[in-house]
């Protein structure tokens, strides 16, 4: 129980140290739940002689620590991925505005097919080989998207914001 404790802490001080991987957290604290038998209940097996065992006060709590992180984590992203990736074109360039118009037609479409995969592929590999390798894939794609984010952060454009932020967007209605 102690080592269990001792993963938890971990997490949660590398959750707060770096809130922009808040959903990979999620996820990879959900993947070694499924992991390690004692944070799961065991497979239930239904006949005359056995009952299902409920989960327990840890595996719950470790359930549902994974489960708002992941939710945090995603909030926090779709609410400003959309805005970050406007900033990266220049709407007074032309051809900037017809890159930024392909981009949310390529944006929406790899959302889409994540979601598609996500409830197609991933679900029958959750249940036809385990789900630890549903949940590992998910955080390994999210750990090759982190590294592109990462690699490519020189070439980001950022706007500075003068002033104060809800003053400047009162102000500016089309921004």
């Amino acid at each position: 129980m102690n080592l269990h404790f001792f993963f938890i802490c971990v997490w949660l001080i590398f959750l707060f140290l770096d809130l922009y991987k808040i959903c990979f957290h999620g996820v990879t604290i959900l993947t070694i739940s499924t992991i390690i038998p004692s944070l799961h209940p065991p497979k239930c097996i239904r006949d005359a002689t056995r009952r299902c065992m409920s989960a327990n006060n840890m595996q719950l709590m470790v359930l549902y620590i994974a489960l708002y992180t992941t939710s945090l984590g995603i909030g926090g992203l779709k609410s400003s991925v959309s805005g970050f990736s406007t900033d990266q074109f220049d709407d007074s360039d032309k051809g900037e505005k017809k890159q930024m118009l392909k981009f949310f037609n390529w944006f929406v479409f790899f959302i889409s097919l994540g979601t598609l995969t996500a409830v197609t592929v991933l679900v029958y590999i959750q249940d036809h080989i385990g789900r630890y390798w549903g949940y590992g894939i998910s955080v390994c794609a999210m750990l090759v998207a982190l590294l592109v984010l990462l690699s490519s952060t020189r070439r980001y454009r950022y706007k500075r914001l003068v002033g104060r932020v809800f003053i400047f967007l009162s102000t500016n209605p089309n921004y």
